[in-house]
């Protein structure tokens, strides 16, 4: 038996109860919490910091990685009404 459970965007979406299984529900908790955490790391560098330099050395990032995340969460950030 899969390990199945209904979720709730399909339903809106297709106006029938899916089921998906358990490795679908964690891709999408997981793509959720990737998102919240760059758009918490976007709040971090605007309030505490003033480069992308330093945030990315106390992040551990490399400066091109440290600026795509603060710009992915941006955009989540501003795309918020």
């Amino acid at each position: 038996m899969f390990n199945t459970e209904p979720h709730a965007q399909y339903t809106i979406a297709f106006n029938t109860p899916w089921l998906i299984t358990g490795r679908e529900v964690k891709a999408l908790r997981y793509g959720h919490k990737a998102k919240l955490e760059a758009e918490q790391a976007y709040l971090d560098y605007f309030n505490n910091y003033l480069t992308i330099e330093r945030f990315a050395s106390d992040y551990g990032l490399s400066v091109d990685n440290a600026t795509l995340l603060i710009n992915q969460g941006r955009k989540l950030n501003h795309a918020r009404v």
